[in-house]
């Protein structure tokens, strides 16, 4: 059975990318079949992890856009340069989504969940999602689909604590909600 990981914290630079992606890294050198989902409309992940001039056909943003009717991630899941390790990539475009997501709430931040926790859990030994820094919509759609969260926090930044209290409040407050459901 899978586990479903979402990297979150309310600041930028504390390093949610780098440990998705060394992470997801690790896990697959021990043979273990990961998923990364990059949940964060910068797209870094999807550009460390694809390689060179990866055609996105099919990317997050057809799955979290409201008037989308994706029943299956078949075509959605792309292989990476290292080995085990496959992505559901993201697009920039995605960002524009976050006023149709408040819009459509509470289901739209289920959308996510309904899709990906079956398939995921099904297929692969780990999913790592990397959030943006916020505590926004899409962090919310990832918390929803999670089992498990990580907060990074740097070192000695005091900026990075605030982030990883506000984390720490999301997290409970979803957790209570998603067993009233």
């Amino acid at each position: 059975m899978g586990h479903i990981i979402s990297v979150v914290n309310n600041k930028g630079g504390v390093g949610k990318t780098l440990t998705t992606c060394n992470l997801a890294d690790a896990l697959g050198k021990k043979k273990k079949k990961v998923l990364v989902v990059d949940i964060d409309s910068q797209c870094n992940t999807s550009l460390i992890l694809l390689p060179k001039n990866t055609q996105i056909r099919k990317s997050l943003f057809e799955i979290i856009e409201s008037n989308s009717k994706i029943n299956s991630l078949n075509g959605f899941i792309y292989a990476t340069k290292y080995n085990n390790v496959f992505v559901l990539p993201n697009i920039t475009d995605t960002a524009n989504l976050e006023p149709d997501l408040i819009t459509n709430a509470p289901e739209s931040f289920f959308k996510l969940r309904s899709l990906l926790r079956d398939y995921a859990i099904n297929n692969y030994d780990f999913t790592i999602i990397d959030c943006p820094p916020n505590m926004g919509s899409f962090v919310l759609c990832a918390l929803y689909a999670s089992d498990f969260v990580i907060v990074p926090v740097k070192a000695g930044s005091a900026f990075s604590v605030e982030g990883l209290i506000r984390a720490t409040k999301l997290i409970e407050e979803v957790r209570k909600k998603a067993t009233q459901i």
